[in-house]
């Protein structure tokens, strides 16, 4: 199997190695994109001499600039990527589709492609409670990204990769699955199919509008009156967005 290993900045991003290392020993071919921050914690030397492949880490080094596709011919070549560790700030890159790191572009191309993404996020709980945290883990999930949660070591706070062993299958037991989208998902609109909502949006309004401006007989309290208002100004309310 042809894997990418993406590895965010952590104190737990050494444990990347284990996991490289376990994959190649089951004969897959592993590639490795890091975040510039990740360098601090484990040397690209060292992820190269290990995958006996160059490491990914900047957009724009020169040597990937061919065809301006580098991260599509990336994902056109694996089966599946796992990031391991995921941090917040590429969990937040995820959820609202940045592309400003080289691992984040690769982590989208992924899912672009229909193809499976592994997130194995290391957050403490100060970081995993924030409602802000909390909406990108949903959205991610949403999206189709398989989340692995941390390992937390006692009653500490401290997180740490699950074993090696959980990550290893999640990987190879995800590697001919394909990401699913929900039912009720549905394609970009067309331009016409936009005209026709907003001829279907204003008719309804129309609609809406003679009822308020015709005598509503004995509902004198006014109270079905006030109910159509508010739905007048729900779809006004509703076009402006």
């Amino acid at each position: 199997m042809n894997i990418i290993v993406g590895i965010c900045a952590s104190p737990t991003s050494d444990q990347a190695l284990t996991l490289i290392q376990e994959l190649l020993q089951r004969g897959n071919i592993v590639r490795v994109v890091i975040s510039p921050s990740a360098a601090e914690y484990v040397r690209p030397s060292m992820l190269q001499a290990l995958t006996d492949s160059s490491v990914v880490m900047d957009i724009f080094e020169q040597e990937r600039q061919y065809g301006n596709s580098w991260h599509t011919k990336l994902v056109d070549w694996c089966d599946v990527m796992i990031i391991a560790p995921c941090s917040a700030s590429t969990l937040a890159r995820l959820a609202h589709g940045n592309c400003d790191t080289a691992l984040a572009t690769v982590a989208h191309a992924t899912l672009g492609n229909n193809k499976r993404l592994i997130a194995a996020y290391v957050l403490d709980s100060t970081l995993r409670l924030s409602p802000g945290v909390q909406r990108n883990l949903i959205q991610v999930a949403n999206d189709g990204v398989l989340l692995i949660q941390p390992h937390q070591i006692g009653t500490s706070d401290i997180v740490r990769l699950p074993d090696v062993k959980i990550l290893v299958e999640a990987v190879l037991n995800t590697t001919t699955a394909k990401r699913q989208h929900s039912e009720n998902q549905q394609e970009p609109a067309t331009d016409q199919q936009m005209i026709d909502q907003q001829n279907t949006d204003q008719q309804l309004h129309d609609e809406i509008r003679r009822a308020i401006e015709t005598p509503l007989g004995g509902l004198q309290d006014g109270a079905e009156s006030d109910r159509i208002s508010a739905e007048l100004d729900l779809i006004e309310l509703k076009k402006t967005q």
